[in-house]
C-alpha cells in the first residue's frame, strides 16, 4: 500500500514539473509534447478599433492582397517581397496606435508590421 502511495506521489510531481515548464504530460508516460503559446500583439488595439481598421483597408479602400508567402504570427519577420503599405490618414486619425507602422493584407487579414524591425505587430481578423 505503502508503494501505491509513492508511485501515485511521484506521478502527480512529474506532471506537476510538466505543467510548469508548458508542457502537457504524455498519457502513456512516454515523450512529452510542447505546447505553443500564441504571441501577444505588440500594440494594444480595441475591438472597435480592429474593425475600423478592417472596414477601412479591406472595404473602402479594396488595398490589394499581397500574393508572397508572408507571415501571419505576431512577432514573425515580414520578408523583403512583401510590399509594405503606411496606413492612410483617416485610418491614424481614429486609431492613433498605428501612426507609426505599416500593413499589408493577406486574405482577409490585416497583417500590422512594426517598420523599423519588419516584426509582425498584430493581426486583424
Amino acid at each position: 500500500m505503502k508503494n501505491m502511495l509513492l508511485l501515485a506521489a511521484a506521478a502527480l510531481g512529474i506532471g506537476a514539473c510538466a505543467a510548469a515548464a508548458g508542457q502537457a504530460p504524455a498519457a502513456g508516460g512516454g515523450a512529452q509534447v510542447q505546447l505553443r503559446e500564441e504571441a501577444a500583439p505588440s500594440i494594444n488595439l480595441t475591438m472597435e478599433q480592429r474593425h475600423i481598421i478592417k472596414e477601412i483597408i479591406l472595404k473602402d479602400l479594396k488595398v490589394p492582397k499581397t500574393t508572397a508567402d508572408a507571415p501571419v504570427e505576431v512577432g514573425a519577420a515580414v520578408p523583403d517581397a512583401v510590399s509594405l503599405q503606411p496606413f492612410p490618414a483617416e485610418v491614424a486619425q481614429k486609431v492613433p496606435q498605428v501612426k507609426a507602422h505599416a500593413f499589408f493584407v493577406k486574405d482577409d487579414l490585416v497583417i500590422v508590421v512594426d517598420p523599423k524591425n519588419k516584426q509582425v505587430s498584430d493581426v486583424i481578423k
